[in-house]
């Protein structure tokens, strides 16, 4: 397959990146220029070379360090010095642990992408930053793309994982500003399943298939989402996206329960129990929490919206899990029921369908949606939902049931 290595997003030159990055550079010429060390001689810790060290755990004044890293944003320049002129080059390079700037001194053009071990470098300090120092003593090992960490799935994803490589389809990316930066939001594809993703730097194209290596994963409302930083690398895949990848993944009660979150999922089961918090609700119109008596605990008094929702146990025999179904869910689950319920209850009281409401136990639903984690378990929030076939005929019968109790 053919690989393409992606470009970074041009708004990265509005944070300090930029800034941090040309003084960094400028320091390293003037002191090559001056003919003034880099890094002060053996004194210092030296950590040996036989260990492959983690950037993380190297400090200024180690000598001797062993690494295996991936260099980017990395330039190289010749630069005027009291022996005569000297190639350098300076960028960035990166592991599972972290990141941290690198120089090379009469070394041959390094680039972008290139994966190394690297034997017997040295760590010095360098306006505030920790700066690993490639010598004429070190040793440069490339190594090859085939030799790299081996793809995850992203259903094996967990909040904390650092220095991961994916192979996935890019289904959707949406440049948005957060904060004071501009980051590219969206969902990722594998054989596994769906995540959200997070880009701070390089550019992932919708609707192709990408290597993405050296990725980390944050938790995000209780999903795991996948963050690509500068430090990752993004290889396009010149492929089409299979259009089951973009299909939502069925999956049984008991698997969702234990990941640490599922996106875009569909799961089947049949309804055991009815919350007593379903029905009728009223909502605070300005930031949507539930509300009781016409007051809101940001908002004070207020006109209260209705709403209605359902939050039920479903079972497929697997296992069970807590669902909460929208209105809009709900909707097409009773087609007009909801809509002819909530006119009644207009007229008469407040009060939730929790009889009502009893009439739905035993049935079969299938649901699509996001399952979420936090101290209490799983959630299942629904975006969709919908009756099996076999289950219309009971539908006609509650209709009509509903229909002597309303009416």
């Amino acid at each position: 397959m053919a690989l393409r290595k992606t470009a970074f997003l041009d708004e990265r030159e509005f944070s300090l990146v930029g800034d941090r990055r040309r003084l960094f550079r400028e320091t390293i010429v003037d002191l090559i220029t001056n003919g003034e060390p880099l890094f002060d001689g053996d004194d210092g810790t030296r950590v040996g070379t036989a260990d492959i060290h983690e950037l993380d755990a190297l400090h200024p004044g180690a000598h001797g360090a062993t690494v295996i890293v991936r260099l980017y944003d990395v330039e190289t320049r010749r630069i005027a010095s009291p022996g005569g002129p000297t190639s350098v080059s300076f960028g960035m390079m990166a592991d599972d642990s972290g990141q941290m700037r690198f120089v090379a001194l009469d070394s041959a053009e390094l680039r972008d992408g290139t994966v190394l071990k690297i034997v017997n470098g040295e760590v010095t300090e360098l306006v505030g930053e920790r700066v690993f120092v490639i010598t004429h003593r070190s040793y440069l090992t490339p190594i090859k793309y085939e030799e790299m960490a081996p793809i995850k799935r992203l259903a094996e994803l967990k909040s904390g994982e650092k220095g991961i490589n994916l192979l996935v389809a890019v289904l959707v990316a949406e440049l948005k500003r957060v904060r004071s930066r501009f980051a590219l939001l969206g969902t990722l594809s594998d054989e596994s399943g769906k995540l959200p993703f997070t880009s701070w730097g390089p550019h992932l194209e919708e609707g192709t298939i990408v290597r993405i290596e050296n990725a980390y994963v944050k938790s995000w409302n209780g999903m795991p989402t996948v963050n690509v930083s500068e430090a990752s690398v993004i290889y396009e895949i010149e492929q089409e996206i299979p259009p089951r990848l973009a299909a939502p993944q069925k999956v049984s009660i008991s698997e969702l329960t234990t990941r640490e979150g599922a996106y875009d999922v569909m799961v089947a089961g049949s309804v055991i129990s009815i919350k007593p918090s379903s029905g009728v609700i009223q909502r605070c119109p300005k930031c949507g929490r539930i509300v009781h008596a016409a007051r809101c605990l940001s908002h004070g008094a207020i006109v209260p919206a209705r709403d209605f929702r359902i939050k039920a146990l479903i079972d497929d025999g697997t296992g069970a899990v807590a669902a909460i179904i929208g209105r809009r869910p709900a909707e097409r689950v009773y087609e007009q029921l909801v809509t002819q319920g909530m006119a009644a209850r207009q007229a008469t009281s407040l009060n939730t369908f929790e009889d009502n409401l009893g009439l739905l136990l035993g049935m079969t639903l299938n649901v699509r949606g996001d399952a979420t984690t936090s101290e209490h378990g799983t959630t299942f929030v629904v975006k969709d939902a919908a009756v099996q076939r076999d289950e219309k005929a009971r539908i006609e019968q509650i209709k009509k049931r509903l229909e002597n109790i309303l009416w």
